[in-house]
């Protein structure tokens, strides 16, 4: 077995250990608070037949536009028009009571962060699966997603932190995509490279801590396989003195010498990200001290920051624990049983886990420790980890339904 798979299978099994230890304390939970917080049974099963009715609808809807063969440009139009006017009921709905507390340049901020998040949401499931049922039914979830708290700044730094994260595991499906195409001479990997610096170092600003991108890039080291390389090229450089006869042999050697793209990417995300959260953090202090309407409202309470000298014991983790699941017991319990049982579904039938699945894990992983060890508030993180969950029991599913090495389909419908 390959250093690749060994190293996949690991970070699967930690994951596994890990939901399943927050289904252990979801239980506990629920024995010794007999009252428990939230919006009761019927509530949630009327939410979940929500997202169904809405994803149906979407379905119903694309198939008409199908039949009236109407201009692409056009059948997008009107699909992204019912999503964008489901987006906005929904999230109305689940701010009307606080909408008060929203100025107008923030309200607005808020609507377009749901909508940004629904739309990765979708772009992210729909890299792994290629279903548009089962990606948009993530993003009507991730629309949906009741706010735990009513806390204006806690909402919205939670909405900034869940879309550059988000965003981030998007830019990297693109960016494995494109490395997994050998012997392809274009730079496009340079460009999803800085894009992504850019995309972490903003993350690092608004509460995700460095050592959380630091994990994922040296263990995409060992988990990726069949990547693209690239050489140097001294024989085309205008110089006249590498181009003598006698260095014909040196050149030949330098050129021979492959340099993983994956390696180039990692430095170029480091470089860009160390930048964009350096400059970034001049000017958001900058705001804050400015005190405007923006900054105020936006930016000052944006810098979360890690107060707290790191700990590790198993007293933080049950802490950590008991905090996420405590705020919405039932659908965690649901989400961690349907996980759990795909995960042995996977085993026994042998399914492989592919590079971008385990990133997606790797992540949760890193943004839990995160957590756990600095003590941060889970009220910021709930929403990410909420939606990593939804997002991969899709795509566990997805793993059982699709041969992941040939994309074929193994059940009929």
């Amino acid at each position: 077995m390959s250093i690749s798979k060994i190293s996949r299978s690991l970070i699967v099994a930690i994951f596994v250990v890990l939901v399943s230890f927050l289904g252990i304390i979801d239980i506990i939970y629920i024995r010794n608070n007999s009252d428990l917080p939230g919006p009761g049974g019927l509530v949630k099963f009327g939410y979940a037949m929500l997202v169904i009715i809405l994803t149906s609808l979407y379905t119903y809807v694309r198939e008409k536009l199908s039949k009236l063969k109407l201009e692409r440009r056009i059948s997008t139009l009107y699909k992204y028009t019912y999503i964008v006017l489901i987006m906005l009921a929904t999230t109305s709905f689940k701010i009307y009571n606080v909408m008060n507390q929203y100025p107008k340049k923030t309200l607005l901020l808020y609507f377009v962060l749901s909508y940004l998040i629904g739309f990765f949401s979708q772009r992210i499931i729909f890299n792994i699966c290629k279903s548009e049922v089962l990606s948009v039914f993530g993003m009507f979830v991730a629309f949906t997603l009741p706010n735990v708290v009513d806390d204006r700044i806690i909402n919205l730094n939670s909405k900034f932190i869940t879309l550059l994260v988000l965003v981030s595991i998007y830019v990297i499906q693109t960016l494995i995509d494109e490395l997994k195409q050998l012997n392809i001479r274009n730079k496009k990997y340079i460009k999803q490279a800085l894009a992504l610096g850019v995309c972490i170092g903003c993350s690092c600003l608004v509460g995700v801590s460095y050592l959380v991108w630091i994990a994922v890039a040296l263990l995409s080291l060992f988990i990726t396989s069949n990547l693209d390389s690239t050489s140097l090229n001294l024989s085309n450089r205008p110089n006249s003195t590498i181009k003598r006869k006698k260095n014909n042999y040196f050149i030949y050697k330098i050129e021979r010498i492959k340099i993983s793209k994956l390696i180039i990417s990692i430095i170029i995300v480091s470089i860009m990200s160390v930048a964009i959260y350096t400059g970034g953090k001049i000017v958001l202090h900058s705001l804050v001290e400015r005190q405007n309407a923006v900054s105020t409202n936006i930016t000052n309470d944006l810098l979360i920051g890690i107060h707290s000298s790191p700990s590790i014991n198993f007293n933080t983790l049950k802490e950590t624990s008991y905090s996420l699941v405590g705020l919405s017991t039932k659908f965690y319990m649901l989400c961690i049983i349907y996980i759990l049982i795909m995960e042995v579904l996977a085993l026994i039938l042998k399914r492989k886990y592919d590079t971008k699945s385990t990133v997606i894990k790797m992540v949760f992983i890193g943004i839990f420790a995160l957590m756990t060890v600095y003590k941060l508030n889970v009220l910021y993180y709930q929403p990410l980890l909420t939606l990593l969950l939804v997002i991969i029991c899709i795509i566990n599913t997805t793993n059982i339904y699709y041969n992941r090495e040939e994309r074929i389909k193994m059940i009929e419908a």
